[in-house]
C-alpha cells in the first residue's frame, strides 16, 4: 500500500483511510512487507471496523517510530475502532524521543453512539520492544511508556472491551507492558506472552483481564491494581455519570514469574464506610497455579511485601508456588479486604498482617519462621503446617 519505504508512514495512513471505501471485507486486509519502516507520526485507524494490519513476521516486518513527533504519542492509535486485527510485526523506537505506548486503543465517545464502542480488536503474533530479550547479560533500554494502552476520554468511559493480546513479547517498558486505564475496559484477554525488563506487568486503573500462560521478568510489581480513572460516562440524555469502579473479576491462571518484582499490590480503594454499588464492592483478583520465583530487595533495610492489599474486595491464591526467595511480607490492610489462601505452597513469608478476612487452608509455609499478625475474621486452619 505504499510506494517506497521512506514514505511508509504516511501511505500506510493512506491505505487506511482508503478502506472506508471497500465494500468488499477482503479488501480490508493491509500488508506490510518485510522491512524496516521509520515511522515519524502516530498510525491512526478511527471509527473503523474489521480491518487487519499484517506484516510478514515479526522478524521480517519492523515499524521504528523515529523523532520527536512520537514523543508521548502512540505509534498506533485505535479511535472508536472494533474487530481490528495488527499481526505478524515488530514495533520498535529509536529509544530517543519514547513513545507514549507501541499500540493504544482509546474511547472518544462522549456523543455515546453506540456503534463506535470499540471492542473485540487482536493483537497476535507481535514483538513489541527489543528482540534482544533472548541474548544472554543483554538489557534492552526503553522503548515505550507502555506496550499496550486502553484508554478513555473524559465522558467516554463505555466498552474498550474484550480485546485478544495472544503471543505477544513486550519488552523495554518504563510503566507496563500492558495498561488497562478506565472502568469499562473489561474482559481483556491476554494469552502466552512475554513481560519483560520493565516496571510493571498489567497496570489496572479500573477495568479487568483474564491473563494465561504468559511468562513475566519485570522490575515492581507483577499486577498492580490502582484507583479507577474517574474519565466518567455521558449519558444518551447527556448526563455525566460517576462510572469509575471495578465491574469484573480479574483472572490470573497458570502464569509464571521470575525475578526481582514483587507480586501483587492493590491500591487503598474505595474508602473505608463507602456505600457499595455496581462496580464499587472492591478489587477482585482470582489467581490459580501461579509459578512465582524471587522478590524485590528492600533497599531500605526493612522487610518488603511481596503482596501488598490495601485495598477492599477479594484476592483468592490457590494452587500456586510462592518462592519469594528472600524474606518477605503478605499485608491485606483495609478493613473490608478478604485474602483466601488455599493449595499453596509458600517459602520465606515472615509475616503475614491482615486487618480483614483471610483464610488459609491447605498450604504449607517454608523458610520462616512466620509470623501471623490478624484480626478476629482469621480463619487459619493450616498454621500447624509452617515449616520453619
Amino acid at each position: 500500500p505504499f510506494a517506497t519505504w521512506a514514505t511508509a508512514a504516511s501511505n500506510i495512513q493512506a491505505a487506511i483511510d482508503a478502506t472506508d471505501a471497500a465494500a468488499d471485507r477482503t479488501k480490508r486486509r493491509i500488508r506490510i512487507p518485510a522491512g524496516l519502516f521509520h515511522i515519524k507520526e502516530p498510525i491512526v485507524v478511527r471509527n473503523k471496523k474489521g480491518l487487519v494490519l499484517m506484516g510478514d513476521g515479526s522478524a521480517l516486518t519492523t515499524l521504528v517510530a523515529e523523532g520527536r513527533g512520537m514523543e508521548k504519542k502512540p505509534v498506533v492509535l485505535l479511535v472508536n475502532s472494533s474487530e481490528i486485527v495488527i499481526e505478524n510485526l515488530t514495533v520498535e523506537s529509536d529509544r530517543q524521543f519514547i513513545p507514549s505506548a507501541a499500540i493504544e486503543s482509546t474511547v472518544d465517545n462522549p456523543k455515546y453512539i453506540f456503534a463506535l464502542w470499540p471492542t473485540l480488536n487482536v493483537f497476535r503474533n507481535l514483538v513489541i520492544g527489543s528482540r534482544t530479550l533472548s541474548v544472554a547479560g543483554r538489557r534492552p533500554g526503553v522503548s515505550f511508556r507502555d506496550g499496550i494502552r486502553f484508554t478513555a476520554s473524559e465522558g467516554s468511559d463505555g466498552n474498550n472491551d474484550q480485546s485478544l493480546i495472544d503471543n505477544v513479547c513486550i519488552s523495554g517498558f518504563a510503566r507496563a507492558a500492558v495498561a488497562i486505564e478506565h472502568g469499562n475496559s473489561l474482559l481483556h484477554r491476554i494469552v502466552n506472552g512475554v513481560f519483560a525488563y520493565g516496571s510493571i506487568g498489567v497496570y489496572v486503573a479500573g477495568g479487568s483481564f483474564q491473563m494465561s500462560g504468559t511468562n513475566l521478568f519485570v522490575d515492581d510489581w507483577d499486577f498492580d491494581f490502582d484507583r479507577p480513572n474517574p474519565v466518567m460516562l455521558r449519558s444518551p440524555t447527556g448526563e455525566l455519570r460517576d462510572t469509575a469502579g471495578y465491574y469484573h473479576s480479574s483472572t490470573i491462571t497458570n502464569v509464571a514469574s521470575e525475578g526481582e518484582s514483587n507480586f501483587i499490590r492493590t491500591a487503598e480503594w474505595p474508602e473505608e464506610g463507602f456505600i457499595k454499588r455496581s462496580g464499587r464492592t472492591g478489587i477482585h483478583v482470582n489467581i490459580i497455579g501461579y509459578d512465582r520465583s524471587g522478590v524485590r530487595f528492600d533497599e531500605s533495610g526493612g522487610l518488603g511485601a511481596a503482596i501488598d492489599l490495601k485495598g477492599a474486595g477479594h484476592v483468592s491464591i490457590t494452587a500456586s508456588h510462592l518462592n519469594f526467595g528472600r524474606p518477605t511480607r503478605i499485608v491485606s490492610s483495609h478493613a473490608m479486604a478478604q485474602l483466601t489462601i488455599s493449595g499453596s505452597t509458600i517459602s520465606h513469608v515472615h509475616n503475614i498482617s491482615v486487618r480483614g478476612s483471610f483464610s488459609s487452608v491447605g498450604n504449607v509455609y517454608a523458610s520462616g519462621p512466620t509470623k501471623i499478625e490478624a484480626g478476629t475474621r482469621a480463619s487459619v486452619g493450616d498454621w500447624s503446617e509452617i515449616r520453619e
